[in-house]
């Protein structure tokens, strides 16, 4: 998924060019078709879940790592270093344990230390039009 806006109230222009992705789910692919379609942004954040159901998952973190910069934790990412089990989604499951056995122990620390809370895009702009990137509800994250 990839979705483009602005943040208005750079310091240097009016606005800046931000692209959104999520939900790579390690389809190398169709990350690589929408990173070409954001070469027109100042800034590419990824809003979680680069990890999960395919095979691609090295490449797609590694790929993630190398063009953002701003990523968010998302429940894929959370759950690799845990002894959690998607219970009703047996697919998924398979992806998480595929995702700790195959990742390295680099690739596990820089996952963990993906921050889980609401990051401000855009800290350097102007008061008032700063924005947060979450993976999920932010409502539901605060309450955490």
């Amino acid at each position: 998924m990839v979705v483009t806006g602005s943040i208005s109230g750079s310091l240097f222009c009016d606005y800046m060019r931000v692209g959104l992705v999520s939900y790579v789910h390690p389809n190398l692919p169709a990350l690589e078709t929408v990173l070409n379609c954001t070469v027109s942004v100042d800034e590419i954040i990824c809003v979680g879940d680069v990890i999960g159901y395919s095979p691609c998952l090295q490449e797609c973190l590694e790929r993630v790592r190398s063009v953002n910069s701003l990523v968010v934790q998302g429940n894929h990412e959370g759950n690799v270093g845990t002894s959690h089990r998607y219970e009703h989604n047996e697919i998924a499951h398979a992806g998480l344990e595929f995702a700790r056995e195959e990742l390295n122990k680099a690739q596990r620390e820089w996952l963990a230390g993906l921050p889980q809370r609401p990051k401000n895009v855009g800290a350097s702009h102007k008061p008032g039009h700063a924005s947060s990137a979450v993976h999920r509800s932010i409502n539901r994250i605060l309450q955490q």
